[in-house]
């Protein structure tokens, strides 16, 4: 028998390439398949296609399936923030960054730019607001995704964002910050195979060069932007769960748990460990020790990696250059890491982690089984998991195994 006590949750895109792909009734069949196999609630981003979107809900409901709104927010939230909304950097860059950046970023992800607004940008709180009023009312809770500055992926310029003018409104230290994000690229530019060993961690980095503040500014603008639309939740009586990246990470984009634990009912740490795309462990990690290889041509290549891995609390030693962590991701067991310090950082807010769990043909990504078996064996002492991040590609017996893992039911 399943333990009751035990959520079992998926996530569902029906982006161009599904609509395509899939007719309705195979949408339907899938979640009512899923439904018998354990699956108690889904992540679902509308579609735009109101019939198609109403079929999912009413099939939900019929299932006794939770279905929760995937809500972007700063970004991919139907439509790119406009170019006054958008994240600015130190150097005055809008959009993406240059170091490290992820090589397959300008590629069609089905709509996705990973095009950040600023957390301080009126329009497309109140764009995204407006569509979450609409739409929640129809669902059983609120899940919310992109609340979060840009990350590695996005090139190591934009770790130091947000410089806009709506930024220097609100915070009187911008130059002074801005000052102290140049002066630390100047030091990684002059930087021999001992400087990174002297730093310590890059959180510590930052604090030598006076951004220990910015970074705390960066903390309340991701907190104000969940509030804001966790209220919004409250005032329509529905729960809220988070889309966060991994603790190994979350603080380089703004997210710090203990304090958006506060405004949330749950939280699902993108612990990924093998995917290579944005919020993935071994992608994020990479994107940010080659940036800086790039600001500093005289770093020594190990020293990097051992900065990175110092940097987010994870041993890297066996991972000799930043296409090698890529390309051979990381052990399982990190996953369930990652969960316990969650748990710690989250105090009492529940911890449902998310792996990936697909076979996805457009992102040329295949999960491999034993992958999944990591994966259930590190997390089997969580209140359940959310398999992501897309139920549509995720293989059967995937299914099957997780439920019987985490639910204990036998088909």
């Amino acid at each position: 028998m399943p333990d009751g006590g035990k959520t079992l949750a998926a996530q569902l895109v029906l982006g161009r390439a599904e609509l395509s792909r899939f007719t309705t009734q195979q949408v339907t069949r899938r979640l009512v398949a899923a439904r018998a196999a354990g699956l108690g609630r889904l992540l679902y981003w509308p579609s735009g296609d109101r019939a198609a979107d109403r079929a999912v809900l009413a099939c939900c409901a019929t299932e006794g399936i939770e279905a929760y709104l995937w809500q972007p927010v700063l970004a991919d939230a139907h439509g790119d923030p406009g170019p006054g909304e958008q994240t600015v950097s130190a150097w005055g860059g809008i959009g993406h960054g240059k170091a490290g950046r992820w090589e397959e970023l300008d590629r069609d992800h089905g709509g996705e730019t990973f095009l950040f607004a600023c957390p301080n940008a009126p329009e497309q709180l109140d764009r995204v607001g407006r569509m979450c009023r609409e739409q929640l009312p129809s669902y059983a809770g609120l899940f919310l995704d992109r609340i979060r500055f840009p990350s590695p992926a996005n090139g190591l310029e934009a770790l130091f964002t947000c410089f806009c003018p709506r930024c220097a409104e609100k915070h009187s230290g911008m130059e002074r910050w801005r000052a102290g994000a140049r002066a630390f690229r100047d030091c990684i530019a002059a930087a021999d195979a001992t400087t990174l060993d002297r730093m310590g961690t890059l959180e510590a980095a930052l604090g030598e060069f006076g951004l220990a503040d910015f970074l705390e500014y960066r903390f309340r603008a991701i907190a104000g932007v969940v509030k804001r639309f966790s209220d919004l939740a409250a005032e329509l009586g529905k729960p809220v769960g988070l889309d966060l990246f991994s603790p190994a990470i979350a603080r380089l984009v703004g997210q710090d748990y203990s304090r958006l634990a506060r405004s949330a009912d749950w939280i699902k740490p993108m612990s990924y460990c093998h995917v290579p795309g944005p919020a993935g462990l071994p992608l994020e990690l990479s994107c940010l020790a080659r940036g800086l290889l790039e600001w500093g041509p005289q770093l020594d290549v190990r020293a990097a990696m051992d900065f990175v891995g110092r940097s987010a609390g994870l041993d890297l030693s066996a991972a000799a250059s930043p296409r090698a962590l890529l390309a051979d991701g990381l052990d399982e067991a990190v996953a369930g890491l990652e969960a316990a310090r969650a748990v710690r950082l989250a105090g009492g807010c529940a911890i449902l982690p998310g792996f990936e769990c697909v076979r996805h043909p457009d992102f040329q990504f295949e999960t491999r089984r034993e992958w999944v078996e990591g994966y259930l064996a590190a997390l089997a002492d969580r209140p359940g998991a959310v398999l992501a991040w897309n139920i549509l590609y995720i293989p059967d017996d995937f299914l099957r195994l997780a439920a019987e893992r985490l639910l204990g039911t036998t088909t």
